[in-house]
């Protein structure tokens, strides 16, 4: 059901519904749909009318309402860190978009998370110095490995720090994130095997390492596109890392091991691995016309196309679009940038349907020449700060999060 396209007689059945609150559902942006290949229809996702479904069902009581909202039902969590709206994610009540527009810094994003002040200007930290354990960090056996490699490092700097109860008590979490988020930047260049290991500056800003690390010869432009990526991506609610990491806050483990928590759960064929696959798809295929011939033959099967329709973003996805017009802007350097870029917009196009952040990603990096896995590990590497703020907020809280779990019997594993 998660990835199917229902006809409207096959939606109407499962939600027992009139065609005009199909409709409804619909215009109020609760069920996403594109356009069927005969041009006179709509096919709506599966996994919208699976998630209205159960949110009828759990009108039963507060077990099912709590088991609805584990799908990208109704919030369990309150928090004071992001509200994603229909514009895109508001941290502290400062849109993303804006942010990314007006040049602010990943590192002042970051301190907004956190302290809820906004730094003005070029803000950057100073430069930590790194561990030697995280300078010796070797190469990934291949690019999928990044984020392994990224939760090797986390766990790593955290037992130079000293033993779990003397972190905690110590205090220096903000000093300890940033240098997180330095050394993780650093790690990021070992994917160019070309060149050695990227070492910071002095007070130089992460968008500009990771550029002179990847694009030497245009470190002021790609630097500014790698800035607004990682703006963007900073935070966005309750992703399953975030929640992965909340409930490891919850039972007072310390930083580092929360953090690593939140890596290991994004490591997920759905999450970090899903942009492996799309590399797999997009970059290795080197043809646009079979590409999208492809994700048309899907929709004709019931399928949803690959990088397409964000369930919160049935609008679209203002990440999404902030990061296509860059791309746009600068011209893809490479013919897969531009594979990528005619795919989304032929299919946007056709099927009236809205790229995901994933696809917009890839495309942005795929452009400018990066090197394979560089997608995931810049998306992982710009949630570190929410993560970071996420665990603090949950300490606050003082309560385990421990959901309950309904027994259905016994079923035979075959």
């Amino acid at each position: 059901m998660t990835n199917s396209l229902l006809t409207a007689a096959e939606a109407i059945e499962r939600l027992k519904v009139k065609p005009q609150t199909l409709y409804s559902y619909v215009s109020r942006g609760l069920i996403r749909s594109v356009r069927h290949p005969d041009g006179r229809s709509r096919l709506y996702f599966g996994e919208d009318v699976a998630r209205l479904h159960e949110r009828a069902a759990a009108r039963s009581g507060h077990g099912p309402v709590a088991a609805d909202a584990m799908h990208h039902g109704e919030p369990i969590i309150p928090t004071r860190l992001v509200e994603i709206t229909a514009a895109g994610p508001r941290y502290r009540g400062h849109l993303a978009t804006k942010l990314a527009a007006e040049k602010v810094t990943f590192e002042a994003v970051s301190e907004l998370l956190w302290t809820g002040l906004l730094h003005e200007g070029a803000f950057a930290w100073d430069t930590c110095s790194l561990p030697q354990n995280a300078k010796a960090l070797p190469s990934p056996d291949a690019p999928e490995q990044m984020l392994e490699t990224f939760a090797r490092l986390t766990i790593e700097l955290g037992m130079a720090r000293g033993t779990a109860s003397a972190r905690l008590r110590k205090g220096d979490t903000l000093h300890a994130a940033r240098e997180l988020i330095q050394a993780t930047a650093c790690s990021l260049s070992l994917l160019n095997r070309s060149a050695p290991r990227t070492e910071l500056l002095p007070e130089e800003k992460i968008s500009d390492c990771i550029a002179r690390a990847f694009v030497p010869a245009n470190c002021d432009l790609v630097s500014g596109i790698i800035e607004a990526l990682l703006v963007l991506f900073a935070d966005h609610e309750l992703s399953p890392g975030t929640f992965a990491a909340r409930i490891a806050a919850s039972s007072g483990a310390p930083l580092h091991s929360c953090v690593t928590a939140a890596l290991c759960t994004m490591t997920g064929s759905e999450i970090g691995r899903h942009y492996a696959q799309m590399e797999q798809v997009f970059v290795r295929s080197g043809d646009a016309s079979r590409i999208i011939e492809r994700a048309r033959a899907a929709i004709r099967s019931g399928s949803s196309p690959l990088g397409f329709g964000h369930p919160l973003y049935p609008a679209g996805d203002p990440r999404a679009e902030h990061l296509f017009q860059l791309m746009r802007q600068c011209g893809p350097a490479t013919q897969d940038g531009e594979n990528i870029l005619l795919y989304a917009e032929t299919i946007a196009r056709e099927f009236e349907i809205h790229p995901r952040h994933e696809l917009a990603i890839l495309a942005l990096t795929t452009g400018l020449g990066f090197p394979h896995g560089s997608s995931a590990g810049l998306f992982v590497l710009a949630r570190l700060p929410g993560l970071v703020a996420h665990i603090l907020e949950q300490r606050l809280d003082g309560r385990i999060l421990r959901p309950r779990a309904k027994f259905v019997g016994l079923s035979s594993l075959g």
